[in-house]
């Protein structure tokens, strides 16, 4: 989100947690642009290998509804589907995951395992690093957006879940964070606004019964005009932000909201 990428709120969580404990601390940025629950779950498998301490989600209502909950995860969104091709990734995954999203299908194989990928890597994301990059904060009355989003339903519960417990498969000893992400309520519709402010509510109640894994509520902890869009922070956001969520992997006393 920011054209310096030490402003990032996960640089910075990944500065402050090392200025604090004094030991080196390492945040992974595994962020997909217009990513949704189904590639998030993917990435959840993965994490394993890392031996985190903690998994942290931050995300919101609209990542958990729409027509990816149903569609086979898809290249058109990022490469994280390619991820399935690693059987210790693949085993993590539920045998309903496989079956709701087609993971058993031959494309990522083929496209990291046989010269497919080599071609595609040479064609498609050689075209991507030619395009020039114009860094520029749009300026918006986000008054004017008037967004909207689904509501929740049963495959959001059920996708939530999936995603914790694909975690905590992947990583056993690791504390699982759910964060609703900050928004800026002036951007979204009065209908969509007490969606969004039911999310945590849901969420814990999918969660139910799995160990530590905890729900936190930062739908209002960023000020509206420390956004430049509906959901994108400025500077002082991602501070704000990254301070916030310092104080909950460190136990700083907030309210943690166990879901399990």
């Amino acid at each position: 989100e920011r054209p310096e990428g030490e402003l990032n709120y996960t640089a910075r969580l990944e500065s402050l947690l090392t200025e604090r404990t004094g030991r080196p601390a390492e945040a992974l940025n595994w962020s997909i642009p217009g990513g949704k629950i189904p590639e998030m779950t993917v990435l959840a498998a993965r994490a394993g290998a890392h031996d985190p301490s903690d998994i942290v989600l931050v995300t919101y209502t609209e990542n958990l509804v729409g027509e990816s909950m149903s569609q086979r995860l898809s290249f058109g969104i990022s490469d994280a589907p390619l991820l399935t091709a690693i059987p210790e990734v693949r085993g993590f995954l539920s045998d309903e995951f496989h079956r709701r999203y087609d993971v058993g299908n031959v494309a990522p194989y083929t496209s990291v395992h046989t010269g497919y990928g080599a071609l595609r890597w040479r064609t498609v994301e050689s075209a991507d690093e030619d395009w020039y990059w114009r860094t520029k904060e749009p300026d918006l009355d986000l008054s004017t957006l008037e967004k909207t989003v689904d509501p929740w339903d049963d495959d959001s519960s059920w996708a939530i879940r999936e995603f914790a417990l694909t975690a905590r498969r992947a990583a056993p000893n690791a504390t699982i964070h759910i964060i609703e992400m900050p928004l800026p309520q002036p951007a979204w519709t009065p209908e969509a606004w007490a969606i969004h402010q039911q999310m945590a509510t849901n969420a814990r109640a999918a969660l139910d019964g799995i160990d530590n894994v905890y729900v936190h509520d930062a739908l209002t902890l960023i000020p509206p005009d420390e956004f430049y869009t509906h959901t994108h922070f400025r500077a002082e956001g991602h501070e704000t932000f990254a301070r916030w969520l310092a104080d909950l992997l460190l136990g700083a006393g907030l309210d943690t909201g166990s879901a399990g």
